[in-house]
């Protein structure tokens, strides 16, 4: 797509007519879908440089009315108002295409975003999407100073995300102050085949309330399940065997799980009960 025909669609996303306003949202989001074949990576791209350059581009403007009106004086000390060259429903458009066609040299400009209340769930979603390892850090620098509904959507980006870096985040996440937040770490950590996750998952286990401690049993399963795939049957099956019975649809699961290994000969250590 050429850049004219991206700033013209641009121009109509917030058209006042909605049939206008809805072509021209479809046209960007079939296009950056038609890029997602490996065959156009450079066209690709070159849309996700023009998207990115547009997200954060500004207009100068004369001052508004009612700027005008909180001055005495309107003929001095105002000056032209510097603002976003689109609104929040372009831009929120914007962010969704990088969330598909947007790679490492975009990041930079979506987390810009991220302080906006009105941009940072799109922009969190564009990192979401985004494979570069410096999505993975905007996300983990985006934990600090937000409110906990962000944070437990972003704890859940990295979770998908997975890598070290991840992971690193997630446990020092496990030890927030707030429940929600811990419960929310505990459960993206159960992604990352790691033994020593279970330590944290464990702890946690046994403070909270009973719809917490169900939350953690269920998601040490996960980590169970994820270690089981991975080829590391004993630590699976050291985590299966640590499921507190007081979470009783939990420990019915584990002793499955246990009694499934057994019988297709995944010892890992396995005793014979």
């Amino acid at each position: 797509m050429a850049m004219e025909s991206i700033l013209e669609n641009l121009k109509k996303v917030s058209d006042p007519d909605q049939a206008t306003a809805f072509r021209a949202v479809q046209v960007l989001r079939f296009e950056s879908y038609r890029l997602l074949d490996p065959m156009k990576q450079d066209e690709r791209a070159a849309f996700a440089r023009a998207l990115a350059a547009e997200l954060n581009a500004t207009i100068t403007a004369p001052p508004s009315e009612e700027e005008k009106k909180k001055k005495k004086n309107k003929d001095k000390g105002l000056k032209p108002e510097v603002k976003p060259k689109y609104d929040s429903r372009t831009r929120n458009v914007i962010l969704q295409c990088l969330a598909l066609v947007g790679g490492e040299a975009e990041v930079a400009d979506i987390a810009k975003t991220l302080g906006d209340l009105d941009l940072r769930e799109a922009a969190r979603c564009a990192l979401d999407g985004n494979p570069s390892p410096a999505a993975t850090t905007a996300l983990v620098a985006a934990l600090d100073g937000c409110g906990p509904e962000f944070r437990i959507g972003a704890i859940g980006s990295l979770g998908r995300k997975g890598g070290p870096v991840a992971q690193e985040a997630l446990r020092h996440m496990t030890e927030d102050p707030d429940p929600e937040i811990r419960l929310a770490a505990i459960e993206a950590l159960s992604r990352f085949p790691d033994p020593a996750n279970d330590t944290l998952m464990a702890q946690a286990g046994r403070v909270g309330s009973e719809r917490a401690r169900d939350r953690v049993a269920k998601a040490r399963l996960r980590l169970a399940e994820n270690l089981r795939d991975c080829g590391d049957k004993a630590a699976a099956r050291r985590v299966y065997e640590s499921i507190p019975r007081d979470a009783a649809a939990q420990r019915a699961a584990a002793d499955a799980a246990l009694k499934s290994m057994q019988q297709e000969g995944e010892s890992g250590g396995l005793r014979k009960k």
